[in-house]
C-alpha cells in the first residue's frame, strides 16, 4: 500500500482532461472551498448543523494533523522521482528512485523516511487530509441533512476526492486508507456522542434567556477555551486549526450568551444572508493576507496566531449579529430544531 507502482500506473492514463477533472475534485478538499461552502450550510440551511459539521471538520483536521506529525511518513513524490506532480507548476524535487515499498503490504525502506525527516521540502502524507475531510464533510451531510437527492453525489466524491489525491501524485494508497479510518472515527464521534445527545444540544443551542454558572456551563467554558490552548501548547498542531477552533468558540460563546438565533426563513431571505456573510469572509480574508505578510516579515508567530483568532471570533460573532440587527435572523428560540 505504501508502493509507488500504483501512483505510476494510475498516472500512466493521464492527459489534460482528467488533469483538469482530477484538479478540480481535489479543490474541493482545501480551505479556499470548504471555508464558504461552510457559510452556506449555516447560514443558507440549517445555522445549528452547520455549526457541527464545522467543529466536526475543525477537530477532524486537527486530529489528522496530529497524526501525520505523529508518523511523519514521506508522500509519494518524496521517494520516488518517476511519480509525477500533476497540476503542479513544478517538477518533482527528489533524487530517490524506487524507494517505496517493495511489496503491497511492505512499509517504506528506512532510507526514504530518513531522507525526508531530515531534509524536509514537503508535509507528511500519513493519513490523508482530503480523505479524512472528504468522509467527515460529504458523510456529515448526508447523516444529518438526511437529502435523499445528495446520497449518490456524497458518495461520488467521498471516493472521487481520494482517488485524485492518488491520481496528482500526493498520496499513497496507505495514506487514502488510513484518511478513511480518521474519517469515518471522527464521524461516528459526533454521531454517536454529540448528534444524539439532546442534552448537549439544548444546552449548547440553547433558547433561554437565563444562564446559570453551574458545573455543566464550567465545562463548556474550559473545554472551549483551555482546550485549544493546551493542544498548540503540549502537541505539534498547525497552528491555523488550533487559531480557528478557538476563534470559533470565541465568537459562538458570544452569541450563546444570547442564545441561538432562529435561521427559519424563505429562500430569497437565506440567499440574501449567505450573500452578505460571503462578502464579509472574503473582505475581511483579504485585510488579512495584508497583515500576514507584514506579520511573518517581523516573524512574529504569537501576534499572527492571536490576530487569526479575534478576527475568526469576529466573523463568527459579527456574521450572526449582522444577520439579526437586519432582520434576517431573529433571536427567538429554536423554532427550528435539529
Amino acid at each position: 500500500m505504501f508502493q509507488t507502482e500504483i501512483i505510476i500506473l494510475l498516472q500512466s492514463y493521464s492527459n489534460d482532461y482528467l488533469n483538469t477533472f482530477f484538479q478540480l475534485v481535489t479543490s474541493l478538499g482545501y480551505s479556499d472551498f470548504i471555508y464558504p461552502f461552510f457559510i452556506i450550510i449555516i447560514f443558507g440551511i440549517n445555522y445549528r448543523i452547520g455549526f457541527i459539521l464545522l467543529y466536526l471538520a475543525i477537530w477532524n483536521g486537527i486530529s489528522t494533523n496530529l497524526l501525520k506529525e505523529i508518523f511523519a511518513l514521506p508522500r509519494p513524490a518524496n521517494v520516488d522521482s518517476a511519480v509525477q506532480l500533476l497540476g503542479k507548476d513544478y517538477l518533482n524535487p527528489t533524487f530517490l528512485k524506487g524507494m517505496g515499498a517493495e511489496s503491497f503490504f511492505g512499509l517504506l525502506p528506512k532510507e526514504s523516511i530518513q531522507y525526508l525527516r531530515t531534509n524536509r521540502f514537503d508535509s507528511y502524507g500519513f493519513p490523508s487530509g482530503h480523505t479524512s475531510n472528504a468522509v467527515v464533510l460529504w458523510g456529515g451531510i448526508l447523516l444529518f441533512l438526511k437529502n435523499s437527492r445528495l446520497t449518490i453525489f456524497c458518495a461520488l466524491l467521498i471516493l472521487l476526492i481520494p482517488l485524485s489525491r492518488m491520481y496528482l501524485g500526493r498520496h499513497f494508497l496507505a495514506d487514502i486508507l488510513g484518511g478513511y479510518l480518521v474519517g469515518s472515527f471522527s464521524l461516528y464521534i459526533f454521531w454517536r456522542y454529540v448528534f444524539y445527545n439532546e442534552s448537549l444540544k439544548n444546552f449548547v443551542f440553547r433558547s433561554d434567556e437565563k444562564i446559570e454558572l453551574n458545573l455543566k456551563t464550567k465545562i463548556f467554558i474550559l473545554h472551549s477555551f483551555i482546550l485549544p490552548l493546551l493542544l498548540i501548547l503540549t502537541f505539534k498542531v498547525n497552528y491555523q486549526y488550533t487559531a480557528n477552533l478557538l476563534g470559533l468558540n470565541l465568537g459562538f460563546f458570544l452569541i450563546w450568551l444570547k442564545s441561538t438565533p432562529d435561521d427559519s426563513g424563505g429562500i430569497f431571505k437565506r440567499i440574501v444572508r449567505v450573500t452578505i456573510i460571503l462578502c464579509l469572509f472574503y473582505t475581511a480574508n483579504s485585510i488579512w493576507d495584508q497583515v500576514v505578510e507584514i506579520l511573518l516579515f517581523n516573524e512574529s508567530i504569537f501576534a499572527t496566531y492571536t490576530l487569526r483568532v479575534l478576527l475568526d471570533g469576529f466573523l463568527v460573532w459579527s456574521s450572526t449579529e449582522i444577520n439579526i440587527k437586519m432582520g434576517l435572523m431573529q433571536e427567538s428560540g429554536m423554532k427550528n430544531p435539529i
